[in-house]
């Protein structure tokens, strides 16, 4: 399956999320990637955030438009909020139980050895109090995860200490556009491939500068996947090559300078080319 994180669309969503949504199908797109926040009302939260009011309003929606909800993205560290293991299970297992999603993806939890600890610790304990149910806990990785360091005179990176304290049961979700910004997205896959059960793809023109604030990168730096400096045919090669079972390949144009429906369509185009469609038609 192909689909779209709809961070891509956040804009769009706020002024039509129904028409936003069946420009995703019309694309081709087969499913999106929303994420949750376990808060009661929507609030002045924007439409990208789905919360208790909004979830099953949009549930619904896609499922009339054709759009399956392959995963969702949990925002259980939104902002300076922590949201207890226990209340983040509560909202998985309603969801789960539900609409039957199985990925549940929580992303950009830390910059510090200790923080990684914490947040591994965090994950663990809602893997195990949710091992009865069929559902996967995944990390999703930005760039801070993968600036190496030396440690017992080795290269370290922190997503080591974080899985390292998180256990087997959690997997991962490998954005290779911030894997490949940091550090070597090829190498990276390699070291990570046993964890990898999904795949984020992201691109970056060859002009890109590197920053140590990554929202000061330009916007035209963020280019349609398949034509920029990420090894992105090779990786969804690589990816479909180990993955067993339905692979799921998620599309996310964190910015752009152009029409964002327009360079959603060219990587849409690029990576149903490199990944042999036959492959993604479950």
């Amino acid at each position: 399956m192909i689909a779209a994180q709809l961070y891509s669309v956040r804009n769009e969503m706020d002024i039509d999320l129904e028409g936003t949504l069946r420009r995703l199908k019309e694309i081709g797109f087969q499913g999106v990637e929303p994420m949750l926040i376990p808060l009661k009302k929507q609030n002045n939260y924007p439409a990208l955030f789905w919360t208790d009011e909004s979830r099953d309003r949009c549930f619904q929606l896609c499922k009339k438009i054709g759009l399956e909800i392959c995963s969702v993205h949990l925002g259980i560290g939104f902002s300076s909020c922590r949201t207890s293991e226990k209340k983040t299970a509560e909202l998985i297992r309603k969801v789960h139980h539900q609409y039957g999603v199985r990925y549940y993806i929580v992303s950009g939890m830390f910059t510090t050895e200790t923080a990684a600890k914490s947040w591994g610790h965090y994950l663990r304990k809602l893997s195990e109090d949710l091992k009865d149910e069929d559902v996967v806990i995944l990390y999703h990785n930005h760039d801070s995860e993968f600036y190496p360091s030396i440690k017992d005179g080795k290269k370290h990176f922190l997503m080591d200490t974080f899985f390292d304290a998180a256990g087997e049961d959690v997997k991962m979700q490998f954005d290779m556009g911030w894997a490949g910004y940091a550090y070597d997205a090829l190498k990276l896959f390699e070291s990570y491939q046993n964890r990898i059960l999904s795949i984020h793809c992201k691109d970056f023109s060859e002009e890109t500068e590197w920053k140590s604030d990554i929202n000061q990168i330009e916007d035209r730096c963020f280019i349609p996947c398949g034509t920029g400096m990420i090894p992105v045919k090779d990786l969804v090669a690589r990816y479909l090559e180990k993955t067993e079972g339905s692979p799921l390949i998620v599309i996310e144009q964190d910015r752009c300078s152009h029409l964002i429906f327009d360079d959603l369509k060219k990587s849409f185009d690029n990576i149903t080319l490199f990944s042999k469609t036959d492959s993604l038609k479950e």
